[in-house]
């Protein structure tokens, strides 16, 4: 249904659209001549292109078209408020562009020093700029223009569901991340993952900082590690990058990437191998290696496996 908004040329903005659906259609069902009469006499302001605007909403399925065209029902209790249904919608087309691949992962990365998820535009087709376009009015994307370059990032506000769905849509995995996925599996990651978060957040004593320790792996899948975070309460910007690791006995695995990562971060990167069937005590402290790059490949108490680095301890 997306492939409608190929090279669709001007649909109109944030404003034209929740005038249309709010003001103009609201829960009412309008014959198509009289929508579209009603869209050539808009009110100054508003730019209602009636072909285009309707064609992009109903892409979305925001509206209905037979022979009358009505806003989709599971809008109506949004239809008191221009944020409220702003924000909605915007949930709505993230999902609709992950779904059909128009959104692909490698569109989005976090921004350590930003603190932000920046949004790639070069890896979107061109003959989708409209919707882009859009996505700005509506305030999912942000611009900052600077020196003639303009970075785009996700709002805040919608940083979550971004987050989301870039984990939910990473399904190609090549032997190597295969091999580790069955060892430490998405659950016993995930529970591992939000153990070091808390940790972390324990740890760390000044609020201010507190506040931005976060997982990042869910957004930037090739960073080379899983938390952003701080080396004492008096840092005054991240120092601590920390890959997280599910261990069992057969030790874990440690990809090429993170393992080059390590080794460019040095002494600020760290390792948390953490034993779920332990988390539960209220005196566990999971195992922190510092510069794991040095303290395991140049160590005689690891072993460690070529290929994947398969380590486990002896």
């Amino acid at each position: 249904m997306l492939n409608e908004l190929k090279n669709l040329k001007y649909p109109g903005r944030k404003e034209d659209i929740l005038f249309l659906l709010r003001n103009i259609i609201g829960d009412r069902a309008l014959l198509p001549h009289d929508l579209s009469v009603i869209c050539s006499h808009a009110p100054a302001g508003y730019q209602l292109f009636y072909d285009a605007l309707l064609t992009y909403c109903t892409s979305f399925t925001w509206i209905t078209v037979g022979e009358v065209i009505a806003v989709n029902e599971s809008l109506y209790k949004y239809l008191d408020s221009d944020d409220v249904l702003n924000n909605e919608l915007i949930k709505r087309t993230v999902k609709a562009l992950f779904e059909t691949g128009i959104f692909k992962t490698d569109m989005f990365a976090y921004d350590v020093e930003e603190c932000r998820i920046t949004f790639h535009n070069e890896h979107l087709p061109l003959a989708y700029s409209a919707i882009r376009n859009v996505l700005i009015s509506q305030g999912f994307l942000n611009v900052d223009r600077d020196n003639h370059r303009n970075t785009m990032y996700v709002n805040s506000t919608f940083e979550e569901i971004v987050s989301r769905f870039c984990k939910e849509t990473v399904r190609t995995f090549t032997l190597e991340q295969l091999k580790a996925k069955i060892e430490n599996n998405a659950i016993a990651g995930a529970k591992a993952e939000e153990f070091a978060l808390n940790y972390e957040r324990k740890r760390i004593t000044n609020l201010e900082l507190v506040a931005k320790i976060r997982i990042i792996s869910n957004v930037d899948v090739s960073a080379g590690y899983d938390i952003i975070s701080f080396e004492a309460n008096q840092s005054t910007y991240f120092d601590r990058y920390i890959e997280v690791k599910a261990i069992s006995r057969n030790g874990f695995f440690w990809s090429t990437n993170e393992y080059e990562t390590a080794k460019l971060k040095g002494k600020q990167y760290y390792l948390y191998l953490i034993d779920l069937a332990k988390v539960n005590r209220a005196d566990y402290t999971p195992i922190i290696i510092n510069n794991p790059a040095n303290e395991i490949m140049e160590s005689d108490d690891w072993l460690v496996e070529a290929e994947s680095y398969h380590i486990r301890k002896i």
